[in-house]
C-alpha cells in the first residue's frame, strides 16, 4: 500500500504499554474487579456523606424527605423563632451526644443553628454515632430568615 510516496509493510506491534493488542482473560479480570472497588467505596462514601445545604436546598429537602428537623441551638434561641416542625436539642447540653445517638438512624436527620457552626459540629457528632443521611443548614437560621424565609415562634 503506498502512501505518499511509502510503501507499508504490514508490521505486528505491541500496544502503547507493550501489551498484545487484545486484552488477555487475566487483565480483564483485574480491569473489572477494579472498576467493582471503585464504584463500591464510591457508594460507601456517598451513603456516608453528610450533606451542607444551603437555604433553598435545605427548605426543599426537608418538604421532600420526611426526616427529623433539630434545632441545636439553646433553649432561649429557639424561643425567639424557629422552623416549622423542628426540636430542640440544646448544642451546649452535656448530654447533647447522647441525645443525638438516640434518635432514629434510619430516618434522614436535618440540623441548624444560628450560622450553621454548630450544626456543622453535631453533623460530624451525628456522623460518628452512626447516621448515614444527615444534613446541616449552610449559613443557619440568619441565611434562612435572609432569604425571606419564615419562622415561627
Amino acid at each position: 500500500m503506498a502512501e505518499d510516496g511509502l510503501t507499508f509493510k504490514s508490521i505486528k506491534c505491541k500496544g502503547m504499554f507493550g501489551f498484545n493488542d487484545r486484552p488477555t482473560t487475566k487483565s480483564r479480570t483485574l480491569f473489572w474487579v477494579f472498576l467493582s472497588v471503585f464504584f463500591i467505596t464510591t457508594a460507601v462514601a456517598q451513603a456516608q456523606t453528610a450533606t451542607n445545604l444551603n437555604p433553598t436546598a435545605f427548605s426543599l429537602q426537608i418538604v421532600k424527605v420526611k426526616g427529623q428537623l433539630i434545632d441545636v441551638r439553646t433553649p432561649e434561641e429557639f424561643a425567639q423563632g424557629h422552623l416549622f416542625g423542628a426540636v430542640n436539642i440544646n448544642f451546649y447540653d452535656p448530654q447533647f451526644e447522647k441525645k443525638i445517638s438516640a434518635l432514629r438512624k434510619t430516618m434522614p436527620l436535618y440540623l441548624y443553628c444560628r450560622s450553621g457552626a454548630r450544626s456543622g459540629q453535631a453533623l460530624a457528632i451525628a456522623q460518628n454515632a452512626g447516621f448515614k443521611n444527615a444534613a446541616h443548614l449552610s449559613g443557619g437560621i440568619m441565611a434562612w430568615q435572609s432569604e425571606g424565609k419564615k419562622v415561627v415562634r
